[in-house]
This record gives structure tokens, sequence and C-alpha cells, in this order.
């Protein structure tokens, strides 16, 4: 298969799923799997948001820097181009953090959420 039949089959099958996921959130209501998941995150003590916090950063900033530096050994170009341009976008500079600066994505601790979407209990 040549890349291009390559690429256009991975776009096609991301869009299926893609596709598949708005299916099943276009209502927006949470299960109670979810919910419980939720508050079992957010039901934590506030002494370790702050750790955390650090860790989510690193692992969205720091890991696609990492498997960019090895992406190379194995002739992936496009790969570790990709990676190196995806963290700009995903930096706390970025346009999501003016919706984590605001409070309205983790905000209160309540299942409803306001940034791109809403999910209501249920």
């Amino acid at each position: 298969m040549s890349r291009v039949r390559r690429d256009v089959a991975v776009i096609v099958a991301s869009l299926a799923v893609f596709a598949i996921c708005a299916v099943v959130a276009v209502d927006g209501r949470v299960g109670p799997v979810e919910r419980a998941a939720f508050h079992a995150v957010n039901g934590l003590p506030d002494w370790l948001y702050r750790p955390m916090l650090v860790f989510q950063y690193l692992g969205v900033l720091a890991m696609p820097l990492v498997v960019a530096v090895g992406a190379p050994v194995f002739r992936r170009w496009r790969l570790a181009a990709a990676l190196v341009l995806v963290v700009p976008s995903s930096s706390p500079s970025s346009g999501w953090s003016s919706c984590w600066s605001s409070g309205s994505v983790r905000g209160p601790r309540s299942p409803t959420r306001s940034c791109g979407g809403c999910i209501r209990p249920g």
C-alpha cells in the first residue's frame, strides 16, 4: 500500500472513530461509571492539585518531545516533526489555558464544565 493510500485510510478510520464518539456523546449525559470516576478524582485532597498538575504538564509537554527524539532513530521523520509541532498547541499558553485559568473547566467541583461543550449530569 502506498503512503498516500495508507494516510487516507488512517484519516478515514480516524474520522469514523470520531463520528462514533460524537454520536455517543451527543446528548451530553454522564453515565454512572464516568460520574464515579469524576468524583473519585475530584474528591482527592486539595494539596494533591499542584503535584498532579506538574505531572499533567510534563505528560502533555515533555512526552511528545521525548518520543520525537527517538522517532528519527526509526526513520520516522514526519512523526518527529508532528510531535515537535504539537507541543506549542498543547502548552499552557495556548487557547485552552484561558479555559483553565477562567475556572470554567476545573472550576467548582461539579460534573458540569463549559469550555468547548457541556456535560450535564444525569
